[in-house]
């Protein structure tokens, strides 16, 4: 029962479904377990290849790359919303002068 509820199942559902049903929501939800442990391992991988080339870089008094450099696509998104906030900012501040004059 501990398995079913940690895949969704509810104790009512439990007692509604068939065993067929059951196992396939289980099975799926192994799967999905699986699925998110590989994602998980990758990302440690890649986070501790970066470490080494980073240590490695730095070891050969060479600069370490910038956020922006590595991640050109995140750093793109970040400037457009600044550049969001800025303008929604400064409409804030006209309508302010206006209502204030």
């Amino acid at each position: 029962m501990p398995l079913c509820l940690n895949a969704g199942i509810t104790y009512f559902d439990f007692w509604e479904l068939t065993l067929k049903e059951i196992t396939i929501i289980l099975l799926n939800y192994k799967e999905k377990e699986e699925r998110r442990a590989k994602e998980i391992t990758t990302i440690m991988y890649n986070g501790s290849v970066m470490v080494a080339q980073f240590v490695n870089l730095g070891l050969n008094g060479k600069q370490i790359p910038s956020y922006s450099e590595l991640f050109p696509s995140t750093a793109e998104i970040e400037k457009d919303e600044e550049k969001q906030k800025e303008l929604e900012y400064k409409k804030a501040m006209l309508l302010k002068e206006q209502f204030m004059f």
